[in-house]
């Protein structure tokens, strides 16, 4: 059923509106980019996964194409200059979890991913203006208030590892400082803590409580 939804949005909405004769490639890469969700990606490494067999040119179109029936949404790096903005990679999100799980079945085993997409898709569905923040450090979500940022947003299914605790920390605490911001967030499953740290105060929230909240 899901498969053919998915199917019937490649084949109507997306190949008959912008008439795409080549729908075999179409489709090539609608997979490639939903089975990189919610990975950093870029027209040049999704023609490498496709092994070239497709021209960047097409990619390019077919990324835009993919992108008005909200089939796949794509996540810009944050920064000042547009022109930055274009050249870096962007992280691509999917309309469903449940698309994500029957087009890639590598998503059976990583509810860390199926996560972070829910939480972005749940951000989008706000209106949030919001960003991929990146600089040495990673921030899932810089979420832009007005003419500031407003919030900054981490997702980790699990922080249980000592190692991966101390990235999320650290990604948030590095933009905390560069924005002056005093407050950063971790969405979990069910993992609650107030961490205090030098820059001012990280929250970690299990997502059905974050859901039932205002970011702000």
């Amino acid at each position: 059923m899901i498969l053919q939804i998915y199917r019937d949005i490649i084949n109507h909405d997306v190949a008959r509106r912008y008439e795409v004769r080549e729908i075999e490639k179409l489709e090539a890469v609608a997979t490639t980019f939903i089975s990189s969700v919610p990975g950093p990606v870029t027209l040049n490494s999704t023609r490498r996964a496709l092994d070239g067999r497709i021209s960047l040119d097409s990619v390019e179109r077919y990324a835009r194409y993919l992108e008005e029936p909200y089939l796949l949404f794509f996540l810009s790096t944050h920064s000042f200059s547009a022109g930055k903005r274009k050249r870096s990679p962007r992280k691509v999100y999917a309309v469903d979890n449940g698309i994500l799980l029957t087009v890639s079945h590598r998503f059976s085993s990583d509810r860390g991913k199926l996560l972070e997409n829910t939480v972005f898709l749940d951000l989008r569905r706000a209106g949030y203006e919001m960003y991929r923040f990146m600089n040495k450090k990673e921030v899932d979500f810089l979420i832009w208030k007005g003419t500031e940022p407003g919030a900054l947003i981490n997702v980790c299914l699990d922080v249980s590892d000592a190692d991966t605790k101390k990235r999320e920390v650290e990604g948030l605490r590095n933009a905390m400082h560069g924005f002056n911001m005093k407050r950063g967030l971790i969405v979990t499953l069910n993992y609650s803590e107030t961490m205090h740290v030098e820059e001012g105060m990280i929250e970690f929230m299990p997502y059905r409580r974050w859901a039932l909240l205002d970011i702000f």
